[in-house]
């Protein structure tokens, strides 16, 4: 869930954009540039210094935005968040924009958690089952967790399904310790 700072940005930024698709190109290179905001310490505390003049540091922000190959649009963009002082904040901002194009979209993202790592066609069985009880596009990332020994764990929205060995032991352990 998108923190409430971010929609302001997010709406702007859909609103200037024009779509949701000129919105997704963008996001590469946004990417990109995040990621040397987030990465290069000498770089961020540069930026984030009132000292160093507000033209220096947007000729500083111009340079990400040019190396990451953002145009106009994304320039200004990273402008904006660092008049306003939420350049720091980037990566949450472009969390809020791919939840918003989810949204819009009607997918869903999906956690599939296993002992061991699935094949093709397990995965592509299970998303195709979450499709068809959502109505919804699904997303699935895996996560493999050895603890559960066996079966599987499928979290989606506040929906959790627990068909893994460990939760059929828990089960099996309670009704030891409390029978009826």
């Amino acid at each position: 869930m998108a923190e409430k700072f971010t929609n302001p940005y997010v709406d702007a930024l859909f609103e200037v954009a024009g779509s949701p698709e000129n919105v997704e190109k963008l996001l590469p290179a946004l990417d990109e540039a995040a990621l040397l905001l987030k990465t290069n310490d000498e770089l961020r505390s540069c930026l984030a210094n009132p000292k160093i003049p507000r033209q220096q540091r947007l000729e500083i922000i111009r340079a990400v935005a040019s190396r990451a190959e953002l145009g106009a649009l994304g320039t200004r963009f990273l402008e904006i968040l660092l008049g306003n002082r939420r350049l720091h904040q980037t990566g949450s901002i472009l969390k809020a924009i791919r939840e918003r194009l989810d949204a819009e979209r009607r997918i869903h993202e999906a956690i599939l958690e296993t002992a061991h790592p699935l094949t093709g066609d397990v995965r592509a069985r299970i998303v195709n089952v979450l499709e068809r009880r959502t109505g919804s596009q699904i997303r699935l990332q895996s996560r493999v967790r050895p603890e559960i020994l066996g079966g599987f764990v499928v979290r989606l929205g506040s929906y959790v399904y627990d068909a893994s060995v460990l939760r059929q032991l828990e089960k099996v352990r309670q009704t030891f310790q409390n029978p009826s």
